[in-house]
């Protein structure tokens, strides 16, 4: 069964500085020393705070989940 990576964002409602559900495309860069950049990304996706689409998150090793409304659906790729 499939079983999302961050189930802390099951129905969780995210939110900026100015205290607004986030909306649209986050990246979070983590510092590597092993990746070519400096850095490797998981790219987040939200609509109306909660996390939502197809894929709703994309890790960096290629893993990429899908999300309805803050709502885990299913995972894709690695």
């Amino acid at each position: 069964m499939d079983k999302p990576r961050e189930p802390e964002f099951i129905d969780k409602v995210e939110i900026n500085d100015d205290e607004q559900p986030l909306q649209g495309r986050f990246v979070c860069k983590i510092p590597s020393e092993e990746h070519p950049v400096g850095w490797i990304k998981t790219e987040y996706y939200f609509n109306n705070g909660k996390l939502h689409g197809s894929p709703a998150i994309i890790y960096p090793d290629g893993r990429k989940e899908d999300w309805e409304n803050g709502a885990f659906v299913r995972t894709h790729g690695t």
